[in-house]
């Protein structure tokens, strides 16, 4: 038997549902980091500030879709009604990535903290994304949304009765 190339084990590796979705989803999170390198890089400071902004609300631009989504062909949509996702939904769903990474502003403690803060988030994450079945990640958990594929109707969502982001008029702390 000879060794497998490159590009036969991940085309083994692809045939697998749960780690394509994985795969791609993680491609199109490492697109969008790239834009937020970018602009840190090219306008640092103000460009780390417009990088976490643009992680923190990409993905509810245009049908749902962060640049590093759209070039994936994915979108994120509410599971409350399967439509694309709000700007306040995208803050909230991003928060667990993008805490951490205001933290980076601040020279060496911000570095350590945000560093420490950043792998374990990325660790519970990960570890959501591959133990529910529904393959949600804690930021959609938080905010109600799912990744889907662009063209592909979602599945119906157990969604709890009350929403962070559609409250009625009466305070769910009341008596």
């Amino acid at each position: 038997m000879g060794k497998k190339t490159l590009s036969q084990s991940m085309a083994q590796l692809l045939k697998k549902p749960l780690q394509r979705a994985w795969i791609a989803r993680l491609v199109a999170k490492l697109i969008d980091f790239f834009v937020l390198l970018l602009f840190s890089f090219f306008f640092f400071p103000l460009g780390m500030f417009l990088g976490i902004v643009y992680l923190s609300i990409g993905d509810s631009l245009g049908m749902g879709q962060s640049l590093g989504k759209k070039m994936m062909g994915m979108r994120v949509i509410r599971t409350e009604d399967g439509e694309k996702c709000e700007w306040k939904q995208a803050v909230v769903r991003n928060l667990p990535m993008t805490a951490p990474l205001m933290l980076f502003v601040i020279p060496i403690l911000g570095w350590l903290v945000g560093g420490i803060l950043f792998l374990a988030f990325t660790l519970i994450e990960i570890y959501l994304f591959t133990t529910f079945k529904s393959r949600q990640r804690l930021g959609d958990m938080m905010a109600e949304t799912t990744v889907v594929i662009c063209g592909q109707k979602p599945e119906k969502f157990e969604t709890p009765e009350t929403s962070w982001f559609h409250a009625t008029s009466a305070s769910p702390c009341e008596n």
